[in-house]
This record gives C-alpha cells, sequence and structure tokens, in this order.
C-alpha cells in the first residue's frame, strides 16, 4: 500500500488536468481515499493506482489504460465505480452485479437562463433554525427521494464537510404562503475552485413548476464567480441539461452486487 497523502495528491493532479474525465466531484473522491486502502503496483511495466474502501472500488487509474485487478477479486466489490474503457474487463460479472452508466454534467457559464416562475422565490437557509433542518428533510422525503426517510441530523452532518459553504444552501418558497417546497444543497471545493449540486430536490406536488430550474438559478449566481467548474454527478438528467448543464464528460460505470446493501458512499 502506498501513503494517503501522495496517493491523493496524484489524483487530484490528474483530476485538474482534465475533470471532464472523472465520474464525480474531486471532494468525494478525496473523502473516499482518506479512509481507502491505497495501491499502487507496476503490471508490465505500467502503473496502475487503485483504492479500496469498505470492499468498493472507488477509483482505478492506470499508465496503459487496462484494468490490472484478477476476474476474481473483481467479482468480491461490493461496489465498483469505473471509467467505461474498462467495460470489457467486468463483462463476466453481470450474474453477480448490476452494472449500470452515466455521465457527470458540467455548467456552460455561457448559457442564456430562462424565465423564472414568479409564484416562487429563493431564500437562504438558516443554520440557527432547528425548523430549517426539519423542513429540508420533509422536502426530501416528500419528493422523489429513494426510501423517503431522510433525517434532519443527516443533514445537519454535511455541515461538518470540510467543503461546507453556507452560502450554497438555499430553499425555494411559495410566494403566496411562505413556505419552503425546494432545496438546494451544493458544496464548494475551494483547492481547486470546484462547485458541485449535490442535492436537488422539490415537493412531489410543486414539481412541474418551475421550482428546480429557480434552485438551480440562484446556486449558480452564488458560486459562477469564484468557480472554475460547476458540476453535477452522478447519471446525465434531462432537466439539468434543460438548466444549462452539458454532458462533456466521459462515461462512467457504477456496478453494485445484486445481495449488498452497502451504500455508494457510506
Amino acid at each position: 500500500m502506498t501513503q494517503n497523502t501522495d496517493f491523493i495528491l496524484a489524483a487530484e493532479k490528474t483530476y485538474k488536468e482534465n475533470p471532464q474525465k472523472f465520474g464525480f466531484a474531486f471532494w468525494k473522491y478525496r473523502e473516499l481515499l482518506n479512509s481507502a486502502d491505497l495501491f499502487e503496483e507496476v503490471v508490465s511495466g505500467c502503473i496502475h493506482m487503485f483504492a479500496v474502501n469498505k470492499n468498493r472500488l472507488v477509483y482505478y487509474w492506470s499508465e496503459d489504460n487496462r484494468l490490472a485487478i484478477q476476474k476474481d477479486r473483481l467479482a468480491g466489490f461490493d461496489l465498483l465505480y469505473l471509467h467505461s474503457k474498462y467495460i470489457d474487463s467486468i463483462t463476466g460479472l453481470t450474474d453477480t452485479h448490476t452494472i449500470s452508466d452515466g455521465n457527470a454534467l458540467i455548467y456552460n457559464k455561457n448559457f442564456k437562463e430562462a424565465k423564472l416562475n414568479k409564484s416562487y422565490y429563493a431564500d437562504s437557509f438558516n443554520f440557527d433554525s432547528a425548523d430549517d433542518y426539519i423542513e429540508a428533510a420533509d422536502i426530501i422525503n416528500n419528493s422523489s427521494f429513494e426510501g423517503g426517510n431522510m433525517l434532519s441530523e443527516k443533514i445537519k452532518g454535511f455541515t461538518k464537510l470540510p467543503v461546507f459553504d453556507e452560502n450554497l444552501w438555499i430553499f425555494v418558497r411559495e410566494k403566496e404562503t411562505g413556505k419552503p417546497v425546494g432545496i438546494g444543497i451544493s458544496i464548494f471545493d475551494k483547492d481547486i475552485r470546484e462547485t458541485d449540486l449535490e442535492w436537488i430536490y422539490v415537493k412531489s406536488d410543486h414539481q412541474g413548476k418551475g421550482v428546480g430550474r429557480i434552485l438551480i438559478q440562484e446556486i449558480v449566481h452564488r458560486t459562477i464567480n469564484k468557480s472554475a467548474l460547476i458540476r453535477v454527478g452522478g447519471v446525465a438528467d434531462d432537466f439539468y441539461i434543460k438548466c444549462g448543464f452539458k454532458t462533456k464528460t466521459d462515461r462512467w460505470l457504477w456496478v453494485k452486487r445484486k445481495d449488498s446493501n452497502i451504500g455508494w458512499w457510506d
């Protein structure tokens, strides 16, 4: 195994050179790598670097664009995050794992913004108010959030992250009642000047009315001048594309063992 600091610095250097080749924002890689087992091996004269966090293959980079991990070891992982160039190396996992793919999205700073629904307005989050955390959890649980069991304490824990930016927590409220119907929580990684739109949720009975677009535009306005890059991780979504994000990133594979309950970011 190699040293965490040297490994993370090498990964960060590669990310800065071409962030479009990575599946999600670098702060997530950094969080995962900080608590991972890190390996640097030479195979057929080429360097291969990879990281394993809680039986998840969370990072892989090679000089020759080959995946050098044996198939039986790959099959033992609960989760794998892999660039699509390695697809031929994991075709044998289809019986035990679910394989999906997608692009991250990067914001086009020349995007011409659409008009917003004036029945709603953006409002900053009050971190001293317990009610705001409860309201945020309620919005998430009453949207399309899988499982519907987000807790306010989990949301509060997000403020402890080193990439926490209080200016990028935003409610959208209904103008007539003042009730919050949408929540946007984003982060800012000052080390590489990158904004990541992490949580964008709208209550189900207010979806399709432009609330999500208000969240996106407000976040972009608050961060665009200080950000070299604004991105959304995960699978490319038509909604984000309509709000100015482009699929200018490489395709990534998200591989999960069918009988595993481990989470992507636990």
